[in-house]
């Protein structure tokens, strides 16, 4: 048929190679091909908490508005003081992207019914061994870090999830300050407050209360009342209900008349602090005390295009004078890694290129028939890769090996 066609044959064949040259260009970069996802992973990240009320109010919630996903097989909770993880596991041949589109829908809806201690969430499908971080940054300073978590996220967190393709970074070796209560048992025995007074005082201010819906107007808008921030001033003037028996040292005349005791104050019963949290593992750079940042991307951006992006931002912080003495470099790029290696294997497959085709001359010693085999090496080259550009995938170290392999035979 080709024979009897050439016209349309050569068309054909111009078109591909065409198509392929654009492709060249085209094809994300990636180190390893992606596996088909059937999990995803919903992390929200939380203030420092008692364990009951993320269980009651932050995972129950959330397992109720996630149980409804279409082809989902199964959940699994974990929880800490990193957060609280939901991994979800789908059917085999689920569209893992419409589920992660229903996904943060469900969890938009959920939202305002969650407490304020729920800070933010995100969405990612495991991948597994290919679902490593794109860049890991290292941050180092003569000062402890621990005490400049909210700087750090301000300052390097934020802008890097602000980064298009970024779909989270996580964070690790400082966190947010936690909120001690050193409750003085005998301050609290002589004032008639009870334990449980403290307790109940404590978690109620952590979590935010529902104050009903007003209604008005054709609309209707539910009230809550946020929770107390973490400041040491607003939680040492908590008001803490005191035994009906208690002796009221103040005012004597309020006893002798049966007036009901008066409340006492958090602060005359215990102190308050709010300071780092004790790390017990730690990193160095150039001997000085480190921590770690990980950057993911998303399942269908390329991790060259992200990394060069990330070092771009991370250039742009050398000079923020907020940052000060505090170092932030890149210590692991798989960008750069990606580059490389794609770069060594197509060397590679043109130095082998060549090499064949002088030993197909030199056992030919035709130079016609040594020039029409030698251009179908870079004419299969590029038909596959328009192939690959059709079917949507990416050029890998796999595919690009088994394309020098083809070269070389």
């Amino acid at each position: 048929m080709a024979l009897n066609r050439p016209v349309t044959t050569s068309m054909l064949l111009v078109a591909l190679l065409v198509l392929g040259v654009i492709a060249t260009y085209a094809l994300p970069l990636a180190f390893m091909p992606a596996e088909t996802a059937k999990r995803v992973d919903v992390r929200v990240d939380i203030e420092r908490t008692s364990p009951e009320i993320v269980e009651r109010d932050v995972i129950r919630p959330l397992e109720e508005a996630v149980a409804g996903v279409r082809d989902l097989s199964g959940i699994r909770t974990s929880s800490g003081s990193w957060g609280v993880r939901l991994h979800l596991e789908f059917k085999p041949g689920t569209d893992i992207d419409a589920r992660k589109i229903e996904l943060r829908e469900r969890l938009d809806r959920a939202k305002p019914d969650l407490p304020d201690l729920v800070q933010r969430y995100s969405v990612s499908s495991s991948r597994g061994a290919a679902d490593a971080p794109i860049s890991t940054i290292r941050i180092g300073s003569e000062r402890d870090l621990s005490k400049d978590y909210y700087l750090i996220e301000s300052a390097i967190v934020r802008p890097l999830e602000r980064i298009e393709g970024v779909a989270r970074v996580e964070l690790s070796g400082v966190e947010a300050h936690e909120l001690e209560v050193s409750v003085d048992l005998q301050a609290a025995r002589e004032g008639g407050v009870p334990l449980s007074s403290v307790n109940s005082a404590v978690r109620g201010a952590r979590q935010a209360r529902s104050l009903g819906v007003t209604r008005g107007g054709g609309r209707d808008a539910g009230l809550r009342a946020p929770s107390v921030d973490a400041e040491v001033g607003a939680y040492a003037r908590l008001p803490l209900a005191r035994e009906a028996n208690a002796p009221v040292l103040d005012d004597p005349a309020l006893a002798e008349a049966g007036t009901p005791p008066p409340t006492a104050a958090l602060g005359e019963v215990a102190e308050v602090f709010v300071h780092p949290v004790e790390q017990r593992r730690g990193t160095h750079l150039n001997g000085r005390r480190a921590i770690n940042l990980d950057i993911y991307g998303g399942g269908s951006e390329s991790a060259v295009e992200v990394s060069e992006r990330v070092r771009e931002a991370i250039e742009a912080m050398q000079g923020d004078p907020r940052l000060g003495d505090i170092d932030v470099i890149v210590f692991q790029d798989q960008g750069e890694m990606i580059v490389q290696t794609l770069t060594d294997l197509r060397n590679t497959g043109i130095y082998g290129g060549l090499i064949g085709v002088l030993v197909l001359f030199a056992f030919l010693h035709r130079a016609r028939t040594t020039l029409v085999a030698s251009l179908c090496i870079p004419m299969s080259v590029l038909a596959a890769c328009a192939v690959l550009f059709l079917r949507g995938e990416d050029l890998n170290t796999v595919v690009l090996l088994g394309l020098v392999l083809g070269v070389g035979m």
